[in-house]
């Protein structure tokens, strides 16, 4: 009965944990340079095209971005996208 018991445990977990393993995580970053509204849409646009990301949106008032990325995009991969669009400085302060 055991090991039953463990054998069906085994198969449920090769079922439910994949559908945790894919799941989005929500990134919030600080952005520091950005002068103007324009400088919202290089910043997104440089986000966007990372790999895993869904859905970015950025302030400029509040000077941050708020992304949704899948599980395998890295804060580093963020960061670097936002260096490359101009002279922003991206650092990621939330990731959940």
């Amino acid at each position: 009965m055991k090991e039953i018991f463990a054998l069906c445990l085994i198969v449920a977990m090769f079922f439910v944990m994949p559908a945790y393993a894919g799941m989005d995580q929500q990134v919030v970053m600080e952005i520091k340079g950005m002068t103007c509204e324009l400088c919202t849409i290089a910043v997104k646009r440089a986000l966007t095209v990372v790999q895993g990301v869904k859905t970015v949106k950025v302030s400029f008032d509040e000077k941050k971005a708020w992304v949704v990325v899948d599980k395998s995009v890295t804060d580093e991969s963020l960061i670097k996208a936002v260096r490359k669009a101009g002279e922003y400085e991206g650092k990621v302060i939330e990731r959940k």
